[in-house]
């Protein structure tokens, strides 16, 4: 792929330990140069305050906050250090639906349980290599969508 992540951080959110230690390999193994781990919304917030990463990789169903209200905080709180950075949702919901609700909620990419390390790498060169503009308004805050939904 050609992409130097060594200069890049990431915050990996996931409330399964196994799946969380998984994702922090694949990223390690692409060359991050750091890789935060949170097992919940709730905590990953507030890693994302202290550390400020450049990308959010965040499952969705997770308690006490989960990846959506997690996207949602990152964009519309007053405490987010940076409304802006791309959101990544990795998740095992794979319906229509559930991609227009997290896409409505900001996020920049969806990616369906399992992928493997490949995957990863190309979405995430694609996030870097090719970002979209952004929007805020009173109804939304995230990247430009290219649907209607």
């Amino acid at each position: 792929m050609g992409i130097d992540f060594g200069r890049l951080s990431v915050l990996v959110v996931e409330d399964q330990e196994t799946m969380l230690e998984i994702n922090k390999a694949c990223l390690e193994a692409l060359g991050f140069g750091e890789v935060h781990t949170a097992l919940n919304g709730e905590e990953a917030f507030e890693i994302f305050c202290t550390k400020n990463p450049d990308i959010v990789m965040t499952d969705w169903t997770m308690k006490p906050i989960d990846g959506l209200e997690l996207t949602q905080l990152i964009r519309r709180d007053f405490r987010s250090p940076n409304r802006l950075v791309p959101i990544i949702m990795l998740t095992g919901h794979s319906s229509i639906s559930r991609v227009r609700e997290a896409t409505k909620a900001g996020i920049n990419d969806y990616i369906v349980k399992p992928y493997t390390v490949k995957d990863l790498a190309t979405r995430l060169g694609r996030l870097i290599n090719f970002p979209k503009d952004f929007v805020e308004s009173d109804e939304y805050v995230g990247p430009v969508r290219g649907d209607t939904c």
